[in-house]
């Protein structure tokens, strides 16, 4: 079985990178497995995700560099020029199944017509896209042989796609860690974009909140984003120096979770974060507002994780703080995250898409 998987840029840091690398390297790791990567370049610096034995065609390889050098073409122009260049790999592999996760190729890749049986993943959140595509995938997405949601709460979001071609199908554990936290480092912890969606200004609210009630433990925020300034200036302001560190991306996750005690997320949209699911695996106790979707896909409420009341900042400082409190609880609920993240096991999730697979091909 020859599968193709899509991504914007598989040399990013972000989740829908570390998804597609988890299916090309772990879940598909038995089939023949090519990853078309439209954003990047071989000579790119490479990624932290995949490895060396996953076959990648990086598309900007095969565009003139004006193309997406000069900002109005790369914005207009490029995206088009790229679904040509793909449509000649597609022609040569003969794949059985391509799996888009781009949301801009998952509106425009049917107009190549590849023969392959055509997946689209939604990753994100059905009201956050721009309406021009809510619009296009009112149109586009019924084509489409599958189309894969990360929860329950998104999927019903689709009823404009045939129910037979509706599929959950979660995101897999990014790693599985072998331990887990001890849950005594007085260390909180967030990572994510510093961008609208994220709320992260509410984050800092938080923060200004706990820097009184918590003055032993630390608030590490790990990420960048169109936002940087203003969040580092609101927290001079806040004086929130000595409690609240910034830190680039890290490409090392894992290690930051095994040395923390709490992952705090602010989120007001998300699909199905990854950053819970990692510090679920890691055995890390999750506290996040309940949005409309993705948290409450993952955290089982006073069980693994708190959920808040969306923008109730004094109620998620209060959460904190209880599980702070109490060392024993803590501990607990490290306990059940790393429990509950089994659920999402690549095996668990691997035979979800060797369901739909087989499903597909019995149809032919």
């Amino acid at each position: 079985m020859k599968i193709g998987l899509i991504a914007n840029n598989i040399n990013g840091l972000g989740g829908i990178e570390r998804v597609v690398s988890v299916l090309s390297q772990k879940a598909f790791c038995q089939e023949d497995v090519i990853v078309f990567s439209f954003f990047s370049a071989t000579n790119d610096e490479t990624g932290p995700f995949l490895s060396s034995k996953v076959k990648v065609v990086h598309l900007l390889d095969y565009v003139p560099k004006k193309f997406y050098k000069n900002q109005w073409l790369k914005k207009t122009l490029l995206k088009f020029i790229l679904l040509k260049e793909i449509k000649k790999y597609l022609q040569a592999e003969k794949l059985d199944f391509l799996i888009t996760t781009s949301p801009w190729a998952n509106c425009f890749l049917h107009f190549i017509f590849p023969d392959a049986k055509v997946i689209l993943c939604e990753h994100g959140c059905y009201e956050f896209t721009p309406v021009f595509y809510r619009i296009l995938r009112f149109f586009t997405y019924p084509l489409a042989d599958a189309v894969v949601l990360l929860s329950s709460f998104e999927e019903k979001k689709y009823s404009f796609v045939s129910k037979k071609k509706r599929y959950v199908i979660p995101n897999p554990l990014p790693f599985e860690a072998k331990n887990q936290s001890a849950c005594t480092e007085k260390r909180i912890l967030y990572f994510g974009r510093f961008s609208e969606e994220k709320n992260i200004f509410a984050l800092l609210k938080i923060a200004k909140i706990l820097k009184e009630k918590l003055p032993d433990w630390r608030f590490d925020i790990f990420g960048e984003g169109p936002l940087e300034k203003e969040l580092k200036d609101f927290a001079n302001s806040s004086k929130l120096d000595g409690f609240v560190f910034f830190h680039k991306p890290t490409k090392n996750v894992q290690k930051e979770l095994m040395n923390s005690s709490i992952h705090v997320l602010t989120s007001r949209t998300e699909c199905l974060p990854m950053c819970i699911l990692e510090a679920h695996a890691c055995g890390v106790p999750s506290v996040a507002f309940d949005c409309e979707t993705g948290p409450r896909a993952i955290i089982i409420h006073n069980h693994s994780g708190l959920l808040i009341p969306m923008g109730d900042i004094n109620a998620f400082a209060e959460g904190v703080k209880m599980l702070t409190d109490n060392a024993e609880l803590l501990r607990t609920f490290g306990e059940n995250s790393k429990k509950r993240s089994r659920c999402f096991s690549v095996e668990k999730i691997r035979e979800l898409w060797m369901q739909l697979f087989s499903e597909l091909l019995n149809e032919q």
